[in-house]
């Protein structure tokens, strides 16, 4: 009986490590919640799909792991989920990874809280992110290229068309899975023997099509589509569907029509217009060569003919503009090129030439191509220009701040000196001074030094930020002493105005701190009052009011002073700007104190907002996140 027991021990021990083996090298992650939604286990799958241990994202709800655009939308589902046993939901979010970027993941969402082995919400999570990004690039692809896409079924013989597709049509989303007949009724009735040959074709010899077809458009016109058609295969290479895209080139074949209705008119553009006008064959040889080659490189146009103008042009554009002309014989749209051409005096012109092919309308062949070239020279030397010029400007901006954000010893301690030696005169620790003027020379060397040095911090603060040097030490802090130690700093300036000072606390002592630099924050509300003080008139009344959130705590500070215009707001978050016709109101100023509150908010991973009372005077709300614990603190700092 006792090695019954052993045995099955020995078991259950290797069914566990087969299960923690097998979700360690799943490449999924298995999550499980407890029923207020808070993580309690991630699967070893979690350090391969986001950098993170395990064991460090753990005791925090779920729905703050995501990105905060899908935070409120994922919490509701969440409860939804615990709210209903048994329930299974699929989820689409993103999740950080530890190296700055975001995972898509595919999640299913069961409530296992009545299952004795599990009693959680299981999360099941795979990457999806390659597929996400595949679809916005075939989607940004339709957009911007004007293409659809579409699948024949060879057994359903069903076709199923892209949104593109389907607009291109001018039809209701209900017309992307169409049958056999219904799609057939929408060919042109000349050209559905042409369809059918085209998909039977392509079932009997396995090869891609490309082929131009009349398809009926909601208006009720016929217009003309491209379809670019590729065989897809199962394991015995039988054709199982068809697939690709289609384009509307209706434009394009009425253009060459117009221009095989219009040769002599063509002709007489092409003769007298600035632009030069190319006709090649489809080897690419010249077979004419409008006179505005002459005027844009100094040849006889008919010397050129038969020539292939490749061979003029900078052996640094010849390949790819080869390339790119060569994938004219399997496309009917136009392409753009840009490249240089030898001019005859010895120099090269940069020249942009639109080339549009032309087709037979009988045998779908290219029978020549068109080319439109026009003289850039002027515009690539005013692009390279201001090219120059701004790779200057951040050159300079970068040394600058670099510059500033290394002179902070320099400028400081000079400052420093005059300061504490006006001080000391100030105080006459070493005897009276003698004049009773120079007491009071001395008190504007003192403040002018302070001033002048709170001015120098400002810039030096900024031009740390800006240059990348600024240092956040992330921890748990105490807001409230905090404010307590800015309001005893501010008291004295604000008793000179006859202000009140007043404190609303309404967080938990003990258990309610911020996760934050002291020092940064410490700047943040000394700027924030100080700014109040400023622009509140004597007899006003300043007021910090802390309070907790769901998981972050909120620092605002009111004013009922002049307040700031709506439109102001967004100018004043900028550096060095200030209140325009508030000088004589406020004290003259470096113009950085929102701008450098801003900054030290968003470093250490808070947000900040400004926002002007109806009433009378102006509301600063800062939003730090709370402090959860050691392991908290420490996955911010990553």
């Amino acid at each position: 009986m006792a090695d019954e027991i052993h045995t099955h021990e020995s078991d259950l021990k290797r069914d566990k490590a087969f299960f923690e083996a097998l979700l360690a090298n799943s490449g999924d992650v298995a999550t499980v919640l407890d029923k207020n939604g808070i993580i309690a286990y991630h699967s070893p799958g979690l350090k391969e799909m986001l950098g993170v241990d395990p064991a460090d994202a753990i005791r925090i709800h779920a729905a703050d792991t995501v990105h905060r655009d899908d935070h409120d939308h994922v919490k509701k589902q969440i409860d939804h989920c615990i709210a209903n046993p048994g329930i299974q939901l699929t989820e689409k979010f993103r999740l950080g990874h530890i190296d700055g970027e975001w995972v898509w993941v595919e999640a299913k969402i069961r409530n296992l809280l009545d299952d004795p082995h599990i009693r959680g919400i299981l999360v099941l999570c795979r990457d999806i992110t390659d597929q996400v990004r595949l679809k916005e690039q075939i989607s940004m692809a339709e957009r911007t290229t004007a293409f659809g896409l579409f699948r024949w079924d060879a057994k359903t013989l069903r076709t199923e068309a892209s949104e593109a597709s389907t607009d291109m049509l001018g039809l209701t989303a209900g017309g992307t899975n169409q049958s056999a007949r219904e799609f057939l009724s929408l060919i042109h009735p000349d050209d559905v023997d042409l369809v059918r040959a085209i998909f039977v074709d392509v079932v009997v010899t396995k090869t891609p099509f490309v082929k131009t077809v009349r398809v009926l458009h909601k208006d009720g016109d016929y217009r003309h589509f491209s379809a670019h058609g590729f065989p897809e295969f199962d394991d015995d290479r039988n054709v199982i569907a068809v697939a690709g895209v289609i384009e509307d080139v209706t434009s394009d074949i009425q253009t060459r029509k117009s221009l095989r209705d219009s040769e002599a008119q063509y002709r007489l553009i092409a003769e007298h217009a600035h632009d030069i006008f190319a006709r090649h064959n489809p080897e690419g040889k010249l077979t004419f060569l409008s006179p505005a080659a002459r005027h844009v490189l100094g040849v006889n146009p008919d010397d050129m003919i038969g020539q292939d103008i490749a061979q003029f042009m900078h052996p640094d554009d010849q390949d790819h503009v080869r390339e790119k002309i060569a994938t004219l014989g399997t496309s009917t749209g136009s392409i753009r090129l840009t490249f240089r051409l030898a001019h005859m005096e010895g120099h090269y012109v940069w020249a942009e030439s639109t080339v549009q092919a032309i087709y037979s309308e009988d045998t779908g062949e290219m029978t020549e191509a068109i080319a439109i070239t026009r003289d850039i020279s002027e515009r690539k030397e005013h692009e390279q220009n201001l090219l120059n010029a701004r790779e200057r400007a951040e050159e300079a901006n970068r040394t600058k701040s670099t510059f500033l954000a290394n002179m902070s010893h320099e400028l400081r301690t000079p400052l420093n000196a005059i300061i504490g030696f006006s001080e000391i005169l100030k105080r006459e620790m070493y005897g009276p001074l003698g004049d009773e003027n120079y007491a009071d020379y001395v008190g504007l060397i003192f403040d002018s030094g302070s001033h002048l040095l709170d001015l120098i911090n400002d810039i030096l603060d900024m031009s740390k930020i800006e240059a990348g040097k600024m240092e956040i030490s992330l921890h748990a802090i105490d807001v409230e002493n905090i404010a307590q130690n800015c309001l005893k700093v501010i008291e004295p300036r604000a008793s000179a105005k006859a202000q009140s000072l007043v404190l609303d606390n309404m967080l938990v002592e003990g258990h309610d701190s911020a996760l934050g630099d002291e020092r940064a924050t410490k700047q943040i509300l000394l700027n924030l009052l100080s700014n109040a003080v400023k622009f509140t008139g004597e007899g006003g009344t300043i007021r910090i009011a802390l309070r907790r959130l769901a998981d972050e705590i909120e620092l605002c500070v009111e004013d009922d002073g002049v307040g700031i215009a709506p439109e102001d707001i967004p100018r004043l978050m900028q550096p060095f700007e200030q209140v325009v016709g508030q000088s004589t109101i406020a004290e003259e100023g470096s113009g950085l104190g929102l701008a450098l509150t801003r900054s030290f908010c968003e470093l250490q991973g808070g947000r900040f907002t400004l926002q002007n009372i109806e009433q009378g005077g102006t509301r600063a709300v800062v939003i730090l996140p709370i402090s959860t614990g050691p392991a908290a603190a420490s996955a911010l700092r990553a």
